[in-house]
């Protein structure tokens, strides 16, 4: 179905936005990294 293509443009979103907000996306990713590891303490 949604093989290469649409796997593109979702990669490319995601690295524009990583690009855009990359300090945001870092905290957002800590703080989600921090909760997996408390959550599965």
């Amino acid at each position: 179905m949604f093989s290469a293509p649409l796997w593109q443009v979702i990669s490319e979103a995601t690295e524009t936005q990583t690009q855009k907000h990359k300090d945001r996306n870092d905290s957002l990713k800590s703080w989600n990294i921090g909760w997996v590891l408390y959550a599965h303490r």
